[in-house]
């Protein structure tokens, strides 16, 4: 009997997940809608503008600068190459461990 609670209890949380995802599923798809309406509202709320495209233009192009690197970021990829280096060569002395005795 114990077995057929557990199942039952397990089946009902089962359908309460589903139907909070259901309606999380449902609520969040209202966010993700176009607003529905004429044409002319649109048109309206952006005060008659018209919006002009303009090519893109590159900047001029500057000379790279070489900067050195600092010495806190060569002593962090020192750090983190010594902890890959200790975790990698580091031996593993799996034993079984004895029974204790009773």
């Amino acid at each position: 009997i114990a077995a057929m609670v557990a199942a039952s209890r397990t089946r009902a949380a089962g359908h309460a997940a589903l139907a909070a995802s259901g309606a999380v599923w449902l609520l969040s798809a209202s966010a993700f809608v176009a607003p529905q309406g004429p044409a002319g509202a649109r048109d309206a709320a952006l005060g008659n503008r018209r919006l002009g495209i303009s090519p893109f233009q590159a900047l001029p192009s500057q000379p790279e600068s070489t900067t050195a690197m600092s010495w806190s970021s060569f002593a962090s990829l020192m750090a983190a190459f010594g902890l890959v280096a200790g975790i990698a060569t580091t031996p593993v002395r799996a034993e079984e461990a004895a029974a204790p005795a009773t």
